[in-house]
């Protein structure tokens, strides 16, 4: 199988999932985590054309895999737009992790850090307002077209 190129930045991104497409575009380059993409809100049961995609309400943004999904004939680039300018430069990530019970206790973890693409450092507990900030994960995508189509967030985890 021949090897995929290296998508451009703005790149837009075209899932196949169950009962039609969602979308993502890649923002952002980081040497360490890769492809930064943003997803766009929605299951849509028509193509929807890239000028029109940059439009759709962003979920979220995270890390993606993405070069071994556009081997696969479910993923595709289907063309180019342009960048919000909040992704001008690498945006603040949160990460941190809770147990189980802690989970279940319905906490808020306590031992978060702040990455901001070359930097990481503790902060503690964190506001409802940085709940809402990028968590740092990478997704493949599978996880990634899971994500949008439960309506995640990054302030659903932790």
């Amino acid at each position: 199988m021949k090897k995929p190129r290296k998508p451009l930045v703005g790149a837009i991104f075209e899932f196949d999932a169950p009962g039609g497409f969602v979308y993502g575009q890649y923002v952002l380059w980081n040497d360490n985590k890769g492809f930064l993409v943003r997803a766009f809100q929605g299951l849509h049961s028509n193509p929807v054309p890239p000028e029109k995609v940059v439009c759709l309400p962003e979920q979220f943004v995270t890390f993606l895999s993405i070069l071994g999904a556009l081997k696969e004939a479910h993923v595709r680039v289907i063309g180019q737009g342009p960048i919000p300018s909040c992704y001008a430069t690498m945006p603040l990530f949160r990460r941190g992790f809770l147990t189980k019970e802690q989970r279940e206790a319905g906490r808020v973890h306590e031992n978060v850090f702040f990455w901001d693409g070359t930097n990481d450092w503790r902060v503690g507990k964190i506001t409802e307002e940085q709940r809402k900030m990028p968590i740092l994960i990478t997704m493949f995508d599978d996880s990634f077209v899971e994500s949008i189509l439960d309506g995640w967030r990054h302030e659903h985890r932790y």
